[in-house]
């Protein structure tokens, strides 16, 4: 199909040509057939771009399915209330004359990496019973001019009209400084980005989530917009013990003599682990666990789960966060300069 598409193109540059070689003379019929055909196709495929950048769906999380540090469920519970009383505040209270701009509610979930924040973002949607929008930054970032801003309005609408909980990821990448001194066309675009989120922020009614590795880079604008800013710690014993519990799933063939001692041992071992690097030390053990020749006598052991773990950690000395490697281009688009703390902020992550 994109060969016929180039070869109508190719056609009707010549033919356009033709026309001004000849005192711009009308097209004939057979080259604005060309033209309507390419017209069709383009259109056809902006509709389905973005359909494909906004997608609502059922949540398929709640706050009961999210292992967190009590600290961070509390922070949570406390801005569900908000959300599910906002009417009452800002209506029957009549707050909404002293904050007009309070129109919805917006939440910030940062902290280090793998510590449940697009987890917990869904879980609330769940928890509020609303249709779950995540954003794919990959997919709102344009190299046409202005149509990354208009990529942006789209997966609002939809949010608004399908009154789904909108939430950005690695939202860094958009609700960073704006840029004072604009030199080159991708400057403009990303003020423009910037400017029109700030827009749609104050305009939208539902709830809006935003989460960061990078929180400190935001312009503050948007963080006085922010009316709750919840901070994803990494678990603590406790909570490493219930991640454990969680991806040991009943069909596991595991052998031990205590399931509590062996969760104990295994939370005590992985300090420092955040959910994310537990998944990460699982997938290491449950092959090695596989009997290959008699599939049926496979068992996972302690000593499977304790090499993962050490595998896990010389990963994390010897090739560190991954993190920076992976914004590195997105956030250099939209003019993220790396700050002076930055590699100190990786390092404790590590």
């Amino acid at each position: 199909m994109n060969e016929n598409i180039l070869s109508t193109g190719k056609n009707l540059i010549s033919d356009i040509a033709q026309a001004i070689k000849n005192e711009v003379q009308p097209l004939d019929e057979k080259s604005q057939k060309r033209l309507d055909q390419i017209t069709e196709v383009s259109q056809q495929k902006a509709d389905l771009n973005e359909t494909d950048l906004t997608k609502a769906k059922p949540a398929r999380f709640q706050l009961k399915d999210v292992v967190l540090p009590v600290v961070t469920e509390n922070e949570i519970r406390e801005a569900l209330i908000k959300v599910r009383f906002h009417e009452l505040i800002y209506h029957s209270w009549g707050f909404n004359e002293i904050d007009p701009a309070g129109k919805g509610c917006v939440l910030n979930f940062y902290g280090p990496p793998g510590t449940g924040k697009s987890r917990g973002a869904e879980a609330l949607a769940g928890e509020l019973g609303l249709p779950f929008l995540k954003v794919d930054l990959a997919e709102l970032e344009s190299k046409f001019m202005g149509e990354t801003a208009k990529n942006l309005c789209a997966v609002f609408k939809e949010a608004q009209e399908n009154h789904a909980l909108l939430f950005f990821d690695e939202a860094d990448t958009v609700l960073g400084k704006r840029l004072s001194s604009v030199t080159q066309g991708v400057d403009a675009e990303i003020n423009m980005t910037r400017s029109t989120m700030l827009i749609e922020m104050d305009n939208f009614t539902g709830v809006l989530v935003f989460a960061s590795n990078f929180p400190e880079n935001y312009d503050s604008a948007f963080r006085r917009r922010i009316s709750h800013h919840i901070h994803y710690q990494l678990p603590d014993l406790e909570a490493r013990i219930r991640l454990w519990d969680m991806h040991l799933v009943p069909n596991i063939p595991l052998q031990c003599e205590s399931r509590e001692q062996l969760l104990k041992s295994l939370a005590e071992q992985s300090e420092s682990f955040s959910g994310g690097y537990i998944l990460q030390a699982m997938r290491l053990a449950l092959p090695m666990a596989v009997n290959p020749v008699k599939p049926e006598l496979s068992q996972l052991t302690e000593e499977h789960l304790l090499k993962s773990i050490e595998l896990v950690k010389r990963g994390m000395r010897e090739v560190g966060s991954d993190v920076q490697e992976r914004l590195s281009d997105t956030r250099e688009m939209f003019g993220i300069k790396k700050s002076s703390n930055e590699d100190l902020t990786n390092s404790q992550e590590i």
